[in-house]
């Protein structure tokens, strides 16, 4: 088997997420934000989540056609932009690109919704990767920080 490069092992395994409806949009802490996929899943502590979840962890926007409708900069600052994110509730999930060297990564939903995401970090700890992809069976996909990424298991975190 040829090696992949970062590019095509990730999209090997966040394409997995093209088909699904993003059916629950969660503003965190700070710049983050979480969206929910596939099946409801209670989570340890009893909360309902998608069995499949992408945390946009630090720089991102959001755009619908020509307009930029948020970015992650004016979702922490104001409350109405944040709720500008809950366009993504409902969206198919169409495509996602990886972009190479720097591994930003746009998510195409229906509607011509993109979430682009920027390494805005380019040295550091997990803690400041752009983006996580929690998926079945409890892995954990971390684009960033820089051009790299790692796959863990959730229960090693």
């Amino acid at each position: 088997m040829a090696a992949k490069n970062n590019a095509e092992e990730i999209y090997s395994i966040a394409k997995s997420l093209i088909g699904l409806k993003a059916w629950n949009v969660v503003k965190l802490y700070g710049y983050s934000s979480v969206i929910d996929f596939g099946k409801p899943t209670r989570n340890h502590v009893g909360n309902i989540i998608g069995e499949q979840q992408v945390y946009l962890q630090h720089t991102y926007r959001i755009e619908v056609g020509n307009e930029v409708i948020v970015t992650s900069f004016s979702a922490a600052a104001n409350s109405k932009n944040a709720e500008a994110i809950e366009q993504i509730k409902s969206k198919q999930l169409e495509e996602v690109e990886i972009i190479e060297p720097s591994l930003d990564t746009v998510f195409i939903f229906e509607d011509n919704l993109k979430v682009f995401v920027y390494n805005a970090y380019f040295e550091g700890g997990a803690d400041l990767a752009a983006w996580r992809y929690i998926y079945p069976v409890n892995n954990v996909l971390r684009v960033g920080p820089g051009p790299k990424y790692t796959i863990d298991s959730y229960f090693d975190l």
